[in-house]
C-alpha cells in the first residue's frame, strides 16, 4: 500500500521546505494580484463617425461584445453603413466605445480589424485617436498606413461592412 505522504516535500520535486513555501506564497501573490480583474463582459453599439456628417449604422449588421479584464479590453464588433444623413467627410473613425482608451502612451492602442465588402478601402489596423473614438486605416506593401475616409466608402446600403477584434487598455481606475 502507498504511503499517504504524497505531498511531501520529496515528493513534490522541491528541495526543501522553504522551497516549498516560497513557491506557494508566489502563487498565492499572483492570485492577489487577479483580484477586482475578473472578467466583465457586456454588449456595446459601434457608431460611425466622420469629421463632419454622419453615415447610418444598418440595423441588424452592427453590434459588438466586450470583455474587460482589469485595464484590458477586448471589443468584438460587427458595424455597417446605411445611408448618409448628410454628405460624410473626413476620416472614418468608430466611436461609442464601452470604456476610454489609454492614449497617454503613443500607439498602446494598434490592433487589427478584418474588412469585408468596404468598398474599396479594406481598413487592416486601428489606433486611438482619442479617449472614446478608433480610426480606421489601411495598409498596403512599402507604404505609410492611409486613413480610411468617407469619399473611400462606397454609396448604398451595406456596401460598408467591418467586422472585427479591437483591443486596448483603459486607464487604471
Amino acid at each position: 500500500m502507498q504511503s499517504k505522504d504524497f505531498l511531501s516535500v520529496d515528493k513534490a520535486g522541491v528541495g526543501s521546505t522553504d522551497d516549498l513555501s516560497a513557491a506557494l506564497a508566489a502563487i498565492l501573490a499572483s492570485i492577489t494580484g487577479l483580484e477586482g480583474r475578473e472578467p466583465v463582459t457586456g454588449t456595446w453599439s459601434p457608431q460611425w463617425k466622420f469629421a463632419s456628417g454622419t453615415w447610418d449604422e444598418m440595423t441588424g449588421l452592427t453590434g459588438g461584445k466586450y470583455t474587460k479584464i482589469g485595464n484590458l479590453v477586448i471589443l468584438h464588433f460587427a458595424i455597417a453603413t446605411d445611408s448618409a444623413s448628410s454628405s460624410p467627410s473626413g476620416g472614418a473613425r468608430i466611436t461609442n466605445l464601452p470604456f476610454p482608451v489609454q492614449t497617454q502612451v503613443p500607439n498602446v492602442a494598434a490592433c487589427s480589424v478584418y474588412a469585408t465588402g468596404f468598398s474599396t478601402a479594406f481598413p487592416n489596423i486601428a489606433m486611438a485617436q482619442s479617449s472614446n473614438e478608433i480610426a480606421l486605416y489601411r495598409t498596403e506593401a512599402n507604404a505609410e498606413p492611409t486613413a480610411v475616409t468617407a469619399t473611400t466608402m462606397a454609396a448604398g446600403s451595406g456596401k460598408n461592412f467591418v467586422r472585427g477584434c479591437l483591443m486596448y487598455y483603459t486607464p487604471d481606475a
